[in-house]
């Protein structure tokens, strides 16, 4: 009986540890957030194609950084699991790869990069539609019931 006390004492202390980090990581995160918020104010003060893409791509990652905030917003509230923030991260990061590769071809590279560069882009396009795919997927399924 006293075995079982103890068990339940250091369980808790462990998810209470957990809790803490959880919290340290999501303080961390939108630090991050307000710096790159920051960043990209600081790139709309020049205006050109370069800080244009530059301040796009910043804006996007806060929108990757926010997805991640929400799913720990979720874990803290003890709240079901949801693959759904992680396929919004995937489609942000392949919009936000694509704006990026996008500002590569603005500065205008050799004949032997654009290709390489077009077939970044298509990779992105065709993980942006398998994504969007899923999620259509994910809603039209029914919510798994509690027994399974």
């Amino acid at each position: 009986m006293e075995s079982k006390k103890t068990i339940n004492r250091i369980t808790k202390l462990f998810v209470l540890i957990d809790d803490i980090v959880h919290v340290i990581v999501a303080i961390l995160l939108v630090g991050a957030a307000f710096l790159l918020l920051y960043e990209a104010g600081l790139e709309f003060r020049e205006v050109n194609k370069e800080s244009a893409f530059q301040m796009i791509s910043d804006l996007l990652f806060v929108l990757v950084i926010m997805e991640f905030l929400w799913s720990i917003i979720r874990y803290l509230k003890r709240l079901s699991f949801s693959i759904k923030p992680f396929l919004y991260v995937g489609i942000i990061s392949s919009i936000r790869g694509m704006v990026v590769v996008e500002a590569k071809l603005a500065t205008g590279p050799g004949k032997e990069v654009l290709y390489f560069q077009l077939a970044e882009i298509c990779v992105a396009v065709l993980v942006v539609f398998i994504l969007v795919l899923s999620l259509y997927l994910l809603s039209k399924t029914p919510p798994a019931s509690k027994d399974e």
